[in-house]
């Protein structure tokens, strides 16, 4: 009121009361004519010292009575003036600082006692799909907190926390691994080996590229996208689409995931490992400008770094219910301080991608989705009739992908996700295992020969960055390493002949195309389909003369056939969507997942070929592990169908814990982080 200013200032709220607790008022802004006894007074009601402050006008009425003084009054001419004003002003300027002194105790006794309430609630989710989208995150908190996106009937849903109301976003269908832009206004996602986006109250997706697998994404505030290429790197894309850019090389046998912008923009984190084994993960800490690099921490997977100073990080086993650790960590140093304690246990993670089910929000809000019993509940394999009956195979209970029928029908190739992600051989009869692959490494897609004597597959080692191998499928001999790669593949199926493999390599530009390895003395690639689109999920009929494969040329994803080993035109078999076609021992009919269903069509060789329409089988209520550029089933001999069930049964049950203000708690288990 002296100085016509306020005693405090900021840009925001927020900033105007961290200065009336921690500033001092410019004193120099008062007249030249303030008496000294009203800047006494004025400095006794602003002290920060609670035992300095005046506490109520009655401490002060010595101060005001005395301030008649005539020896402290400044003489000025005489105006003509109300004599009453004079009194009442000085009363208004004590009640106003004496509030303001009042304001501050308060504030100073409260930033000492008092923190935010932490809030603990949890969200059901109900899911018919089993395991849908549960082979990457499965859930993602916006930026804010305000908004949580889960995948459940392989669609997206929307929780805002500011009503009681769960939307399920329209166009979001086959969508897994969600995050949110930097606004919360709108999500991106993953689908198959595409990322695409679209806003939060549905709509149109847009297309911003194809990057074969892909595991993490963080969408920064310059309105770009760090991706986690496994093989390929990290990869930087615009959010608008584009060329991307490799920001992380990629080197042999090492896989790139998780990356996140750190609250500067020009730095970020992310995870590389030999892929299966976590306790040889590190997390680097990474500049964008000049592409320096420090190792932060080793051991664990997931890592978050959250804006209270600390990285959040999953330990144990994929696939199994793991701890959440915390540490704190000096962003400017680049350094982890003392060390690392549990703050969550129990948590589920995805049945691949080393990705622990959570999400922590920019404001302090904690997510994470408890795991149901002390062990996951894996999966298990049953077959099931071209009417849907079903009928389970007495085997263990392990992570099953990519299941390949031998060609008598009596035994069963696949990869076991988790503790030895290898290959292995199952004997059906007598529900007994075989490790084929015995290395640290991924080891995936395994293929029979035709005669049933030998299994081939995709691996990687420390000195290769991606392989072909192959084994006796009785586990004799030893695994014979037959082609290398310099970019991730699958290897798809064996040709009739003995001679070729069917691979499908991935392209940070064009993601998958379809490539023929010919298996001289001297293996020879080359490529059967290579287009700007992403061909992925490739069988050849029995005969060897057609090839079904999937491409989303169409802008989504649909089952087309090609003639083989020669390329000829293409011949659409699903209309509304498909995916993983694989073929009848007979060759006469080919089988696809699309609408909700197991599909069937009915294919007759000739010039020029015909496709029936496609018909319902059965419900597809199963497993489709690690999905994307994998397939998730196969047909035996007679016409069952090899499905993966999970554990739990048809419908899954799934609850999402939400703990608001998680960070004080944080920091009260660890209080070395940021203030």
């Amino acid at each position: 009121m002296l100085t016509g200013e306020r005693a405090f200032i900021g840009e925001t709220y927020t900033d105007t009361l961290a200065a009336v607790v921690r500033a001092e008022p410019n004193w120099n802004d008062l007249p030249s004519n303030t008496p000294t006894s009203i800047r006494r007074l004025l400095r006794r009601c602003l002290t920060k010292n609670p035992k300095q402050r005046l506490r109520d006008i009655g401490d002060a009425k010595y101060d005001l009575e005395s301030i008649a003084d005539p020896s402290e009054l400044t003489v000025v001419p005489s105006t003509p003036s109300k004599r009453w004003a004079i009194p009442l002003l000085l009363l208004i300027l004590f009640i106003t600082a004496l509030a303001a002194g009042t304001f501050i105790g308060r504030r100073l006794n409260s930033s000492v006692s008092s923190a935010p309430t932490i809030i603990r609630f949890s969200d059901t989710v109900k899911s018919n799909q089993v395991g849908s989208g549960n082979n990457r995150n499965r859930f993602a908190l916006s930026s804010d907190g305000s908004k949580l996106a889960y995948v459940a009937d392989n669609k997206l849903h929307l929780r805002s926390f500011d009503t009681l109301e769960t939307k399920e976003i329209p166009g979001s269908e086959g969508a897994r691994g969600p995050f949110f832009s930097p606004d919360g206004q709108s999500i991106g996602f993953l689908i198959t080996a595409q990322i695409k986006k679209l806003p939060i109250n549905g709509g149109t997706p847009v297309f911003i590229g194809g990057f074969g697998d892909v595991v993490g994404a963080s969408w920064g505030r310059d309105d770009t996208i760090l991706i986690g290429g496994v093989y390929s790197g990290i990869l930087r894309v615009s959010a608008k689409g584009g060329e991307p850019e490799t920001v992380v090389q990629p080197a042999p046998g090492l896989s790139y995931a998780h990356p996140q912008f750190l609250p500067d923009g020009l730095t970020f984190l992310y995870t590389r490992g030999r892929p299966g084994v976590s306790a040889d993960n590190e997390l680097v800490m990474r500049t964008l400008a000049n592409g320096d690099e420090t190792v932060v921490v080793r051991g664990g997977f997931n890592y978050r770094y959250v804006d209270s100073g600390h990285i959040i990080y999953a330990t144990g086993t994929v696939g199994r219910p793991i701890n959440l650790m915390a540490v704190a960590f000096d962003v400017n140093s680049h350094k982890v301080i003392g060390s690392p304690v549990t703050i969550v246990s129990n948590v589920q993670t995805s049945n691949t991608g080393n990705t622990a089910q959570f999400s922590i929000s920019d404001t302090g809000t904690l997510a994470y989705m408890p795991s149901p019993g002390a062990r996951g509940a894996g999966s298990r394999l049953l077959t099931v009739s071209p009417t849907g009956q079903l009928s389970p195979i007495a085997t263990e209970t392990r992570d099953y992908s990519d299941p390949r029928v031998s060609p008598d029908g009596h035994f069963l190739a696949s990869h076991l996700q988790g503790d030895q992600n290898d290959v292995w051989v199952t004997d059906i009869a007598r529900g007994t295992l075989t490790r084929l692959s015995t290395d640290a490494g991924e080891d995936e897609t395994p293929v029979w020969s035709p005669d049933g004597r030998f299994v081939a597959w995709s691996g990687s080692r420390a000195d290769v960055l991606r392989g072909i191998f192959r084994r006796r499928a009785d586990g004799s001999g030893s695994e014979e390493l037959i082609w290398k790669l310099e970019k991730h593949g699958h290897l798809r199926d064996w040709t009739p002949d003995g001679r070729a493999l069917i691979l499908e390599l991935a392209d940070p530009v064009r993601s998958y195309d379809i490539w023929r390895l010919d298996l001289s003395d001297t293996p020879t690639a080359t490529p059967f389909l290579q287009t700007q689109f992403n061909e992925r999920c490739s069988r050849l009929s029995p005969d060897g003369h057609w090839l079904a494969y999937v491409s989303d040329e169409s802008g989504r994803d649909e089952v087309y056939i090609q003639s083989f080993p020669q390329p000829g035109s293409k011949i659409p078999v699903s209309r509304s969507g498909g995916d993983q076609p694989v073929w009848s021992r007979d060759g006469s009919k080919l089988f696809f997942r699309g609408n909700e269903a197991i599909q069937e069509i009915t294919f007759q060789p000739g010039s020029p070929p015909s496709v029936s329409k496609a018909r319902s089988l059965f419900p597809d209520s199963f497993e489709s592990p690690q999905a994307g550029s994998h397939t998730g089933y196969d047909v035996f001999p007679d016409g069952r169908f090899l499905m993966i069930q999970a554990g739990s049964g048809s419908e899954v049950v799934s609850e999402i814990v939400v703990v608001v203000n998680w960070t004080e708690e944080l920091k009260r288990l660890i209080p070395h982080g940021k203030d």
